[in-house]
């Protein structure tokens, strides 16, 4: 994380956010911590000194910190070690684990009923996976290693295993790091991507339910796409369960009424969190035009195919 890190606003918000060494500094903490002290020392930011000096004593003090265990996390077959947590959903968080020297991501239910979606989410990926076999459609979701119950006294819990790819980024992290929009040129290859994405999920009969900021990880360097979070998917024609708090207002009417969700459900929110993710000023018009005709607000007033 830390050779990603350049800016001043960048080190606070990951502060803010609760981030952990491991997070801010990488495996060695103390070079780490110099390359972060150099990006934020107060010298180098005369007309901001005092929020310079706080941000430089918040590193310090977090470098300081004691490291504590390792958690451990059994499965029928391997016994994780669970690292950094990622993030944080509204019913499940992600954490990065290691196993015989290989890197996973543990998604862990945290809420009752979590366990539930969790299994929704294993049976999606696992239609998807299947369906796609060896072609090149494989590689838009995620690659579930393994899914298991886990014990505990106050909820039952699942968790759902992934092999952990490159380096990715979700839109949500776009949308901090680039508040004003990314350019047309990069929100058509997203495009392309995710449409191509949902419209193969789409041929298997299921509906994703939530394309939204936190599910759509972008590989920046090769133009690449994985679409996560399936707790939410459904068959084709029924009703959506559950909708992810933050993002209500990216849902189209149908899916907050209640009423079955369709291909049109996807392609609606999919527009929505793409002209999120755009500069209005630097979209080109022709492919501002397709996303509104596919934002309209009846469900039959938009394409069907993805």
């Amino acid at each position: 994380m830390t050779s990603e890190l350049t800016t001043l606003d960048e080190i606070e918000e990951l502060l803010a956010a609760g981030a952990s060494a491991a997070q801010l500094f990488g495996a060695d903490v103390v070079q780490g911590l110099r390359r972060l002290e150099l990006i934020c020392h107060p010298d180098k930011h005369p007309g901001d000194t005092a929020r310079a000096t706080k941000i430089f004593q918040q590193l310090q003090a977090l470098a300081s910190r004691p490291v504590a265990s390792p958690t451990k996390l059994k499965s029928p077959k391997r016994t994780y070690t669970l690292l950094d947590r990622l993030a944080v959903g509204d019913v499940a968080d992600l954490h990065q684990a290691t196993w015989d020297g290989s890197a996973y991501v543990a998604k862990i239910s945290r809420t009752r009923g979590a366990d539930k979606l969790l299994d929704v989410e294993r049976h999606a990926i696992t239609t998807l996976l299947s369906a796609a076999g060896d072609s090149s459609f494989r590689h838009y979701f995620p690659l579930l290693v393994e899914s298991f119950p886990a014990h505990s006294r106050r909820t039952p819990k699942r968790v759902n295993v992934f092999s952990a790819g490159p380096t990715l980024h979700s839109a949500e992290q776009l949308l901090a790091r680039y508040p004003a929009g990314l350019e047309g040129r990069h929100i058509v290859w997203m495009a392309k991507r995710l449409f191509t994405a949902i419209g193969f999920a789409h041929r298997q009969s299921l509906v994703h339910g939530a394309v939204l900021p936190p599910h759509l990880l972008f590989n920046l360097e090769n133009h690449g796409l994985v679409l996560c979070g399936w707790g939410q998917s459904v068959e084709a024609g029924h009703v959506l369960q559950s909708a992810v708090t933050k993002y209500r207002d990216l849902y189209p009417p149908e899916a907050l009424a209640k009423k079955p969700a369709t291909a049109e459900t996807d392609i609606y929110m999919a527009a929505q969190t793409l002209l999120k993710l755009a500069d209005p000023d630097k979209l080109p018009r022709g492919i501002a035009a397709i996303l509104r005709a596919c934002s309209l607000p009846g469900q039959r007033m938009r394409p069907s195919d993805a």
